[in-house]
């Protein structure tokens, strides 16, 4: 028997022609347990599988389905940078609560002065315009603080999704590497060696993305749990010093009674 001959036929991209593409076919249809029909068996472990009807075709094909598996992970990475974002800057990127009602209750006396600077006099209006000054200047700093941790994850996870796109671009050029072989055989030999080296460099794709995304969510755990301890330490000397100034404030409020029921009478 004559040896077979895979060369590419000029013009021709089915590579395989004649007699010999059916010879071709029926040996390489072997080494994976195809039947005459050329249906794929279920055992067959090589892929592209050897009995594909065109060797074209089965590029295509191939680099169709990586380029979706590639899509597909840039698409998982994506959402899950989304999500941590999303749930640090809803949680962690406003005002705490606790220095935010502070505020409120500072301007809340400070109007209340004005009404009564006759009676409290200029210096108690100045201690109210010093107390808030301190608490709006905390609160910035505690800001800036929650928004250095936010653009550390954000830094992270920039440089993940980085990575993943260049391992997906990778994964997809294997593929196409495999456009200048000079024969069918050829074809999908490399095809077959493309593709299982792509799948692999995908597979650990997605197993780096879950692991990082685990970390990162480790990390905005510790910056949650950093916050709330500096809120706390930001809030509770002002919250005594505003208990304070506000018993100074009730005095006053009493001394203007006083002063009212004394003219009342006269």
């Amino acid at each position: 028997m004559q040896p077979l001959k895979f060369l590419v036929s000029p013009g021709n991209s089915k590579f395989i022609t004649g007699r010999n593409r059916q010879t071709g076919l029926r040996l390489l249809g072997s080494q994976c347990n195809v039947a005459q029909s050329g249906e794929k068996s279920e055992d067959c472990k090589i892929v592209p599988c050897w009995s594909e009807r065109n060797a074209a075709d089965a590029y295509e094909r191939e680099l169709t389905q990586v380029r979706k598996k590639a899509i597909d992970l840039q698409i998982l990475t994506k959402n899950s940078c989304k999500s941590l974002l999303d749930s640090m800057n809803a949680v962690d990127n406003e005002p705490s609560p606790e220095l935010r009602q502070l505020d409120l209750e500072i301007e809340r006396k400070i109007r209340e002065i004005s009404s009564m600077s006759l009676v409290c006099g200029a210096r108690k209006r100045l201690e109210s315009y010093a107390l808030a000054e301190k608490v709006a200047a905390n609160l910035q700093v505690w800001l800036c603080g929650n928004a250095a941790g936010v653009r550390c994850v954000e830094c992270r996870l920039g440089e993940l999704e980085c990575r993943i796109r260049e391992r997906t671009d990778t994964a997809v050029e294997m593929v196409r590497t495999c456009r200048g072989c000079v024969s069918s055989q050829a074809l999908l030999s490399c095809l077959g060696d493309a593709s299982a080296a792509a799948a692999r460099l995908l597979e650990t794709g997605e197993e780096h993305v879950k692991s990082e995304v685990d970390n990162v969510e480790q990390l905005c755990d510790r910056f949650r749990l950093e916050n709330a301890k500096e809120r706390e330490r930001v809030t509770s000397p002002l919250v005594s010093e505003l208990a304070s100034f506000d018993r100074d404030l009730d005095s006053c409020i009493e001394e203007l009674d006083s002063a009212t029921d004394r003219r009342r009478k006269r």
